[in-house]
């Protein structure tokens, strides 16, 4: 437990550095790292589903808002950032909170909704950003009518 709490932290200062980063040509690595993080994180969240944790989830939202955010300056494309932004919500899609307790991450969690407002942030003021996110909403609405007509 103490160890994930060091390497989160070792996320978030090394997120930190690179929404530091002003060149441009520096943008490709920067997305790079993001995508290392992500997938580290990906990667304890099985190991510890695999193994077994009896500890309480680590509350990684900012990581994830972070790196929405650094993906904003990074992307310069809005097509290209709305396919690297729904990339990240289907990574830290894992990390939600579920209505059965037994299908959470033991290792880590994220806060939808304020992931979904960093997206916002990241997009702007584009014309695309209100149908690209109430995608999402689509789709978590979706998903419980599915459930209840399985309920029936």
């Amino acid at each position: 437990p103490e160890s994930n709490a060091i390497r989160h932290n070792l996320y978030r200062e090394t997120l930190r550095g690179c929404a530091g980063v002003k060149l441009s040509a520096d943008y490709g690595h920067m997305m790079r790292v993001c995508t290392l993080i992500m997938d580290c994180l990906s990667w304890h969240h099985a190991q510890t589903r695999e193994h077994g944790s009896s500890k309480e989830a680590e509350d990684v939202t900012d990581i994830f808002s972070d790196i929405a955010i650094i993906s904003g300056t990074c992307v310069k494309n809005p097509y290209e950032r709305m396919n690297v932004l729904r990339s990240i919500y289907d990574r830290a899609s894992d990390f939600f909170s579920k209505k059965n307790p037994h299908h959470e991450s033991n290792y880590a969690r994220v806060d939808r909704a304020a992931l979904l407002g960093s997206m916002r942030r990241s997009l702007g003021d584009s014309e695309m950003t209100d149908s690209f996110l109430s995608s999402f909403e689509e789709g978590k609405q979706g998903q419980r009518r599915r459930s209840r007509q399985r309920g029936r």
